[in-house]
């Protein structure tokens, strides 16, 4: 009995010891029920099922989201982060929460999906057009996120001062809880669909819908920013929306990335895992159903690809 209790101690220590002996890799991502945790979980499920042979494995870590995400990995408390590519510009130039220090060192490892710009308003609040947003009550998201620089963006754009609302700057993932409480008449946010804060928020007492960005408005978001597409958010995803018809509104990729001293061993291994079980990375959210290699790769970008990525995408012949 003596010698089989030793026998399973030993056992333990040495399993424990190659456990140590492993590197945990983490990657920040979103709050629990957003898309950018279930990326990234499903970047570490794809990844770690090779822990054995890589000794290695990836960890998702809980935040704010883009900003929060960049600064992370720029500080080095995570090495690889998930964000909306155009912010990741604005960090590299030196822009917005950056202002006046450019961050070049860092590089793009994925493109993921695009996340659609999205106006989730009450049906009460009587807004058909962006017009309509004056005098409103609106949530823009938490101070310094990337939803609240897109909202007061898109509000000037719309031709809209914030003298002509009201701001409200709580987390987007309490926005939905505004709207039906009838704290807020309307809220803004990024997102891919289906999203989950719009199922709840229509799915509420008070009937909801979403409000479509005029032509000439989306023209003129495409001609000041490459990065940015025309898109269509489905209304079937959302039965209970007041919408019978797709939603025009623009889109910007979502991406992962890490610094450019990032083991190019370590990327090229993320990389591949994904690519290579793209159709069980398509199954973890209805989001990434519609993916493709060509897509993920990214094709045109002023960010610079890492070079782990880039010889794996030129292996599986996806770049040239």
């Amino acid at each position: 009995m003596k010698r089989i209790g030793l026998t399973f101690m030993m056992l333990a220590i040495s399993a424990g010891t190659v456990l140590a002996g492993d590197e945990m890799i983490t990657v920040g991502s979103g709050n629990t029920v957003g898309i950018y945790y279930a990326a990234s979980s499903a970047v570490a499920k794809l990844f770690n099922r090779q822990r054995p042979e890589y000794h290695q494995w990836v960890v998702t870590e809980a935040s704010h989201g883009s900003v929060e995400n960049i600064n992370n990995v720029l500080q080095g408390d995570v090495g690889f982060g998930l964000c909306q590519e155009t912010l990741l510009c604005r960090a590299m130039e030196g822009d917005g929460p950056w202002e006046g220090k450019p961050h070049k060192n860092l590089t793009k490892v994925l493109n993921l999906y695009t996340e659609a710009f999205t106006i989730v308003s009450a049906e009460d609040a009587e807004i058909l057009t962006t017009s309509d947003l004056k005098g409103k009550r609106i949530n823009v998201g938490a101070p310094g996120s990337s939803d609240e620089s897109y909202a007061r963006s898109s509000l000037m754009l719309f031709g809209i001062s914030t003298n002509e609302v009201t701001i409200l700057s709580e987390p987007s993932s309490r926005s939905s809880d505004l709207l039906e409480a009838g704290e807020v008449d309307v809220y803004f946010f990024s997102v891919g669909h289906p999203a989950f804060s719009v199922r709840e928020a229509s799915s509420g007492k008070r009937k909801v819908r979403l409000v479509p960005i005029e032509q000439s408005v989306i023209d003129s978001c495409l001609a000041s920013n490459p990065l940015l597409s025309a898109q269509t958010i489905p209304v079937d995803y959302y039965p209970e929306l007041v919408n019978t018809e797709p939603v025009d509104t623009v889109g910007v990729p979502a991406i992962l990335f890490t610094r450019d001293d990032m083991s190019e061993e370590t990327v090229y291994r993320m990389v591949k895992e994904v690519m290579t079980n793209l159709d069980l990375f398509q199954r973890q959210h209805p989001a990434f159903v519609r993916l493709t290699g060509e897509e993920m790769a990214g094709g045109a970008s002023i960010i610079p690809l890492h070079p782990g990525a880039k010889r794996y995408f030129k292996e599986a012949g996806l770049l040239q």
